[in-house]
């Protein structure tokens, strides 16, 4: 949930919001490299198959392993919730399981807001006056960080525009307006 002593007063007034994947982190990514290969090599399928097939076998092993050297108490443990108080630290990488995202959000007083969904704390917002914030779209999913699309309307001139925004920074990375 969120924090109210840090919260966002705007989050009452939602209009539109999506889910962006966070990136891998740099072993996720040679784990991945090591299991399937080179995504642009497609010149042997059964040799990718069992390299797919020797990774799932290594996982298995490395697994049996772990639980030949843990203790009984240990695993008990882990089926316990036990509250915490510390804070956790915002990772901003993909989780294992994917779980881990962050929840870009546009409300009606012209707010834009990227939260992380483990605590709900809020990485970066910008405010745009007299701005009708109309809708959100993910333009581009990337390795490093995608790119968020954000449509509105200028409520005095009537001008739109497109802006192009770095998921993790906020930072406006292209501006297009038309009519």
């Amino acid at each position: 949930g969120i924090n109210a002593e840090y919260g966002e007063e705007c989050l009452s007034s939602i209009t539109s919001s999506i889910f962006v994947d966070l990136p891998p982190d740099s072993i996720q990514i040679g784990s991945l490299r090591s299991e399937f290969g080179d995504p642009d090599d497609h010149s042997n399928p059964v040799g990718h198959f069992l390299m797919h097939v020797k990774a799932h076998i290594q996982q298995l092993e490395g697994l049996v392993n772990h639980l030949m050297k843990t203790k009984f108490d240990d695993i008990t443990s882990f089926f316990t919730v036990t509250p915490t108080k510390t804070k956790e630290p915002v990772i901003l990488s993909k989780d294992r399981f994917g779980f881990r995202k962050l929840i870009v959000a546009i409300t009606s007083y012209g707010k834009i807001i990227a939260m992380h969904t483990n605590g709900g704390s809020t990485l970066w917002s910008k405010y745009y006056p007299d701005t009708e914030l109309k809708q959100l779209y993910i333009l581009r999913k990337a390795t490093n960080s995608s790119l968020v699309g954000l449509l509105a309307r200028n409520i005095k001139t009537g001008q739109w525009w497109l802006k192009q925004l770095d998921s993790l920074t906020g930072v406006e990375v292209n501006t297009q307006e038309f009519n």
